[in-house]
């Protein structure tokens, strides 16, 4: 029997139409969103171990594929936060000083002497989440979570008991992190001489340096340490870190999905901070098994004072002082209990 070219037409037709629909309908079943997200973090360390871990999670819950770029495609953190705003990236798992590159309220988390213990930040974490997301959410940005990365100690080539002894030596200041160069501003007084280096770079110039400062893990992960002779307590603040997503990518979501991504991260927030500890315990016993030793900064009161007295005024620039007195009542209200 023949069929007639016009069947032979049709049937093609059909054979196309139908592959198509079952292609598109297949590509739609799978498909999978993809969020480019930038971290300083070094890749092959255990920071990258705890980004994989919520990543899987991310994946598996919501079909979001966390696409990470680590330290090896950045030089410092405001690379990651031009690439956010150009668009290049979706996300970034940033430290305080990232985030404040984002948006000028995020700074408020660096200040020295803020937070005073592990206790505390857990107490006052989520109130101060709240308080920064609320804000950063003018400038285009949404904080998925806030987590801790550690107690921030000065490393030295020379004993620091007294604010004094801080004269003639050469102090590592990060020049595009607003806080490091504030401090460096009051050690001025006291005879301290800059040394500007990015964060990426200050492995090579660590011979060139005599005090630089950062979390125990980050001082062991970079390996400063080897460089130094004495780790300062007690430790002049508290490091934390957050996930911050662009508006313009949540958006795409509905309300509910949004509501759970959050959740998530919230949830995993604490458990970020407590590896994070055991890291920088570990970090401890690593800096103390190399010889480094441990010095007491005498006169810790007035320490404490001298920074708060000419950072907290001069910071004003450039956090609103709202804000800054909103941070401190939510900790004032766990320092009361």
């Amino acid at each position: 029997m023949r069929i007639s070219k016009n069947r032979n037409r049709s049937f093609l037709v059909i054979f196309v139409v139908d592959f198509f629909v079952l292609f598109l309908c297949a590509s739609i079943s799978y498909s999978e969103d993809i969020w480019r997200c930038g971290t300083i973090a070094p890749q092959g360390s255990d920071y990258e171990k705890i980004i994989k871990k919520i990543s899987s999670e991310i994946e598996k819950k919501f079909n979001i594929k966390i696409k990470v770029y680590y330290s090896t495609f950045f030089t410092d953190e405001i690379d990651i936060a031009r690439d956010m705003r150009n668009g290049k990236l979706d996300c970034a798992i940033l430290t305080g000083n990232g985030l404040g590159y984002l948006s000028k309220y995020a700074m408020v988390l660096q200040l020295p002497f803020l937070i005073k213990s592990k206790d505390e930040w857990r107490k006052v974490q989520k109130g101060i989440s709240n308080l920064l997301t609320k804000a950063v959410r003018d400038d285009g940005w949404e904080i998925l979570t806030l987590f801790g990365i550690g107690f921030v100690h000065f490393l030295s080539k020379y004993k620091l008991e007294e604010i004094q002894d801080f004269s003639d030596r050469r102090f590592w200041v990060w020049p595009t992190n607003p806080v490091q160069v504030e401090v460096f501003k009051v050690l001025e007084n006291f005879g301290v001489k800059p040394f500007e280096v990015s964060v990426i770079d200050l492995l090579n110039f660590c011979d060139k340096t005599d005090i630089i400062w950062g979390p125990p893990y980050a001082l062991v992960a970079f390996g400063w340490y080897r460089h130094f002779k004495y780790i300062v307590f007690p430790p002049i603040l508290y490091f934390p870190g957050g996930v911050v997503v662009s508006l313009q990518k949540l958006q795409t979501y509905s309300t509910e999905v949004v509501s759970q991504l959050k959740e998530v991260f919230g949830r995993e927030s604490d458990n970020i901070t407590q590896e994070l500890e055991i890291l920088n315990e570990k970090a401890y016993e690593t800096i103390f098994r190399s010889g480094i030793k441990k010095v007491e900064m005498k006169s810790v009161e007035k320490f404490e004072e001298v920074f708060k007295s000419q950072i907290y005024p001069s910071f004003k620039k450039h956090v609103p002082s709202w804000l800054i007195v909103s941070v401190m009542e939510e900790i004032l209200k766990f320092r009361k209990y």
